[in-house]
């Protein structure tokens, strides 16, 4: 049974099944503490209005993963939570293990929900909050098995522990839980030569120079794990990755420099380079791509001329679909860059390139 015909037999039981069928997201609470970089949902104990599940699965169960959404508990509405947010968004990342296979890891940038506030006055006060939306639909869904040996993990930096401190974040599995209603085995592996999950490449690096710069990504596996999803190219030969579409995001210094449409018209002409051998397969400029954020902080004059602060805090998100996926092959010469021009915005901030797709993976 492939993943599909599983996914199928979830949503649409037949008679005869032995199995019940229902929408049941998993969720937890894990709090943010200072010097805590990995945090472990749904380890701890049950316990009502925090998780509903804690794994592994009952021999009784199997769930079927098709969304990830988390919710960050902290309203962004200084600088300094702007910096912090930067960081937990581009810096860490969720991952789930399950029997000693890496099925999913994504940068919190793409399964995150947030409030962020516009502020006034030198005691701050918030006079408008919008609320950033996002979540991760999985185009193959994950498949946690009755007992199956599963680690969902949140990792994160020193800063975003200390800056988030005490706050909560909020982990929800979307998906389609199995109750047996009889015996039943699923092996996810026997008698099949490919596996296909859902995947995002992704890779954060630092904006280093305001100069003319070319950014390779996925090109060194000597890097921080909270920066990238551990993939590098050439891709190993039991696998093979199909883009389906590409993000990339930028975080402006907070300022008056920064600004998201200033950041905008100054990024929208860097250029996304991918090549094959040497085939160029993609060629263009990242404006239909480019996600950003950026926190306005400047003064003004109130009616009796004095200096009043004011905050704004924007994030726009953009995601390209591919009208043809580009597949990247098994041990191909694969080079991803990211050209910018000079005089660039952003100096010492960092850019965050997400390929989304579907990887094939060689089952041994």
């Amino acid at each position: 049974m492939d993943t599909i015909q599983l996914l199928n037999a979830v949503g649409y039981p037949t008679p005869g099944d032995n199995v019940r069928r229902h929408s049941e997201p998993l969720f937890d609470t894990v709090t943010v503490a200072a010097g805590t970089t990995e945090y472990y949902p749904f380890s701890g104990a049950l316990s009502q209005f925090v998780n509903n599940k804690k794994l592994p699965l009952a021999g009784s169960e199997i769930f079927a993963v098709t969304g990830i959404n988390l919710f960050l508990q902290t309203l962004i509405s200084t600088t300094a939570l702007y910096a912090n947010l930067l960081e937990y968004l581009q810096q860490s990342k969720i991952q789930i293990n399950i029997d000693g296979r890496t099925m999913a890891d994504y940068p919190l940038l793409e399964c995150t929900s947030f409030y962020i506030a516009s502020t006034l006055g030198a005691t701050p006060v918030s006079y408008k909050n919008n609320y950033i939306k996002r979540s991760k639909s999985l185009v193959e869904p994950i498949i946690i098995n009755s007992q199956a040996n599963v680690e969902i993990k949140i990792i994160t930096t020193a800063n975003v522990a200390t800056g988030f401190d005490t706050n909560k974040i909020n982990v929800q599995l979307d998906g389609i839980k199995l109750d047996k209603l009889d015996t039943l085995s699923l092996n996810l592996v026997d008698g099949k030569q490919f596996s296909q999950i859902a995947w995002t490449i992704w890779e954060t690096q630092q904006i280093s120079t305001t100069n003319a710069n070319t950014f390779n990504f996925f090109a060194t596996q000597t890097r921080a794990k909270n920066l990238f999803s551990e993939d590098v190219f050439p891709l190993s030969n039991t696998q093979r990755f199909e883009v389906q579409a590409i993000e990339l995001f930028l975080g402006g210094n907070a300022g008056t420099t920064d600004t998201v449409p200033a950041v905008r018209n100054n990024r929208n002409n860097n250029l996304l380079k991918i090549k094959v051998e040497t085939t160029d397969f993609y060629n263009s400029n990242v404006a239909d791509m480019l996600s950003l954020a950026g926190a306005k902080a400047t003064t003004f004059d109130d009616a009796g001329a004095v200096a009043t602060a004011l905050v704004t805090t924007e994030v726009e998100y953009r995601n390209k679909v591919l009208q043809i996926p580009l597949i990247l092959p098994a041990t191909g010469n694969v080079t991803i860059t990211v050209d910018q021009p000079g005089n660039s915005l952003n100096s010492n901030q960092y850019m965050t390139l997400l390929l989304k797709g579907k990887k094939t993976r060689q089952v041994i």
